[in-house]
């Protein structure tokens, strides 16, 4: 005799199932490349990968800076499917959506394999981190997978791109980017395939360094073994090393990469109704001053503070700013640094949401309109005193 479940508690159970069984923790999000375009705008690409997950669409949010431009679409390596951008986000909160994460109108990543798409968003200044948000396996919002944030690298100075075609034996070949002052390795790579061309972006912290570009047998890339060859380009697309025809090795001193500062951290938070912005600082060059600005549209920026800066110093230095007079808005803050000679850098702006000021939370409820408090962990939807709503993810 076969027993059968009724199909209300099957699709009960169906809704119930945490998301965690279905592999969310395998979606990342990864930087792969981030240029300089000399023209005040930065490109970032980033790899969206999702595990073993039946996923519709994804949102992207980012800080620090204003999305221009994005990959119009994108095709699932497995499904062939295509997905297109909205700008903004229609479903999610984010910046940009692809597909409709909460809508089953086909989807991108058949959960078959560990799927990735690689994107590229190019912005009018430095963003310091981006986030994914909105995959799911299910039409049903329960078993959507929490979002995720990830650091960006602000390495816009000292990223070099290198590319490389390897001749007959790709397995000789290797290079490092050698320290010129301590002779230690900061960056290297290598051996590769044969004939074949391969394009590496490597960020280095400031300094003088020496590239190396080696071959294990001896005859370097080219010519008796196939037509290889190498090129180095800076922050600016400018060629500053390049060769196939040596030896052992042939060795480049590149020019010197030197940061009026080193900025270690720089903060902004809320606390009793003031913002504090606090920076912190590893070495200063030629070192006027700083300044704080403060934006409500990243466009137009007031100086909130100047703080005097110390030279020349390789000592680590604190700073703190309180502001008070802003309004009861979402307010953007960034670090200006001045040299001696006028030279001045802009770092990327971080947000503080003031908005908060005027009107409490009155519930929060899950995506299920279950009320939850501050100790539930997931997905969650704040109401307001003024009747609005946000969604968040709460840990």
């Amino acid at each position: 005799m076969t027993s059968t479940l009724p199909s209300f508690l099957i699709i009960a159970f169906s809704i119930f199932l945490p998301a965690s069984l279905f592999g969310c923790h395998l979606v990342t999000l990864t930087e792969t490349a981030v240029v300089n375009n000399g023209n005040g705008t930065y490109s970032y690409t980033f790899d969206v990968c999702v595990g073993t997950e039946d996923t519709y669409g994804f949102y992207l949010s980012f800080t620090g800076a204003n999305l221009i431009s994005n990959t119009a679409s994108a095709t699932g390596p497995t499904t062939g499917n295509t997905i297109f951008a909205s700008v903004p986000a229609i479903s999610g909160t984010g910046d940009i959506e692809y597909g409709d994460w909460d809508n089953s109108l086909g989807t991108i990543f058949s959960g078959i394999n560990n799927d990735c798409v690689s994107l590229t968003f190019t912005f009018d200044g430095p963003i310091s981190d981006a986030t994914l948000g909105g995959t799911q396996l299910s039409f049903l919002p329960p078993l959507g997978c929490a979002a995720i944030t990830v650091p960006t690298t602000s390495c816009f100075i000292g990223t070099y791109t290198l590319s490389i075609t390897t001749d007959d034996f790709g397995g000789e070949s290797t290079w490092e980017f050698v320290d010129q002052f301590t002779g230690l390795t900061e960056s290297s790579g290598g051996p590769y395939a044969s004939n074949s061309t391969f394009t590496e972006v490597i960020c280095l912290p400031s300094g003088c360094y020496n590239f190396v570009m080696l071959d294990a047998f001896g005859d370097g890339i080219c010519c008796a073994e196939g037509a290889g060859s190498y090129s180095v380009l800076d922050n600016t697309s400018t060629v500053v090393a390049s060769g196939g025809s040596f030896t052992f090795s042939e060795t480049t001193v590149l020019p010197c990469v030197v940061l009026a500062i080193d900025l270690a951290s720089f903060d902004v938070r809320t606390q009793d109704r003031v913002n504090i912005i606090e920076w912190n600082v590893a070495s200063q060059e030629d070192n006027d001053y700083f300044r704080i600005e403060r934006s409500e549209n990243l466009q137009d920026w007031s100086l909130v503070e100047t703080v005097g800066g110390v030279g020349t110093t390789n000592e680590e230095f604190s700073y703190l700013v309180r502001d008070i007079g802003f309004n009861q808005r979402i307010n953007y803050y960034r670090l200006v640094q001045v040299d001696f000679d006028g030279t001045a850098e802009t770092f990327a702006p971080k947000s503080i949401d003031n908005t908060m000021f005027g009107k409490a939370i009155i519930r929060k409820t899950n995506y299920l309109g279950q009320i939850v408090d501050n100790s539930y962990s997931g997905l969650v939807i704040e109401f307001y005193s003024d009747g609005s709503f946000k969604r968040n993810y709460q840990q």
